[in-house]
């Protein structure tokens, strides 16, 4: 797991450039939170990317979200959920919680 958010860059949401008036306007931005997952399957590595908005705090929350999505889609069919599943991730303040899965 790792993850990004729009506190340290900018997404304007407007379609084009907005000129000087930008400095001005900064806060008027769309709030992102890019959260990537790399499976390893028995086939090789397999990387998902996930983006959604503040609807989903980037917390523990994203974390799980990330994680129950990508079980989604590959275990959604017929395929058998292995047995053990090893999670890792960074050394961010997000990922030291007393109850990650329960």
């Amino acid at each position: 797991l790792d993850k990004w958010d729009s506190s340290t860059t900018t997404c304007p949401f407007f379609p084009r450039a907005p000129g000087g008036f930008w400095s001005s306007c900064q806060q008027e931005v769309l709030q992102l939170h890019v959260l990537g997952v790399l499976a390893h399957l028995p086939g090789g590595k397999r990387p998902f990317v996930y983006v959604f908005n503040d609807s989903i705090k980037g917390d523990a929350n994203a974390n799980i979200e990330g994680i129950r999505r990508t079980l989604v889609h590959l275990y959604s069919g017929d395929a058998k959920m292995p047995e053990v599943l090893y999670v890792q991730a960074d050394n961010a303040s997000d990922n030291k919680n007393w109850t990650f899965l329960a």
